[in-house]
């Protein structure tokens, strides 16, 4: 898998390996996900 946080927004990376992620998984990734987001925030 591309991981290239460093070319890109992170938000736009992180949005790209959602794509990724099949529907099944994506309501365990997404709430993981969004705390990240929140943590890394000011």
């Amino acid at each position: 898998m591309d991981f290239t946080a460093g070319l890109m927004p992170l938000d736009t990376a992180l949005a790209q390996m959602l794509d990724r992620i099949t529907p099944l998984n994506a309501t365990e990734t997404v709430p993981a996900v969004a705390g990240l987001l929140a943590c890394d925030r000011p």
